[in-house]
């Protein structure tokens, strides 16, 4: 993805509440992907923002609002369960987590761009769908709040900032 927009965590709550409910996660909706949006703390109170339900639990507070800003995109490929291979000579740019935070890849970001668009790929567009595995679907709520919160810190800290 490329940065179209950058926003405070305060200003994307604004923003979903506004134009994007569907970021919102709605653990209530019987569709799996309803209970899945990132828009999971809510600024319309003085202090501390609260936690919606959500996968997140509260031991993500300070990892989940460690950042001062919120990325968007209107430049983005989403591959999902689709992936596709990348040429040899990008692979030094593959990080399994997410996340990442370095400067390490600006060296191959413009050859990067240049074989995307040659590609030929619509833009904008979902080619697969979110890489969930079939026993997170299946879990309780309570249980997958749990799984996910915890792979999510475990990830985080594996991160290096460079």
């Amino acid at each position: 993805m490329e940065v179209t927009r950058v926003m405070t965590m305060g200003e994307y709550d604004a923003w979903c509440r506004q134009f994007l409910r569907r970021k919102i996660p709605d653990w209530r909706s019987p569709d799996f992907r309803r209970k899945m949006g990132d828009c999971i703390y809510d600024f319309t109170c003085r202090g501390l923002p609260s936690l919606r339900s959500s996968i997140h639990s509260e031991a993500n507070r300070d990892t989940d609002l460690g950042g001062l800003n919120v990325l968007l995109s209107r430049n983005f490929y989403y591959f999902g369960n689709r992936p596709v291979p990348l040429p040899r000579s990008l692979w030094p740019i593959v990080h399994s987590t997410q996340g990442h935070k370095s400067h390490a890849n600006e060296k191959f970001a413009d050859r990067f761009v240049e074989w995307l668009i040659c590609q030929g790929w619509r833009r904008n567009a979902l080619f697969g769908k979110p890489q969930l595995k079939r026993h997170i679907l299946a879990m309780a709520e309570d249980e997958c709040r749990r799984h996910c919160s915890k792979k999510d810190r475990r990830e985080n800290e594996k991160d290096v900032i460079c």
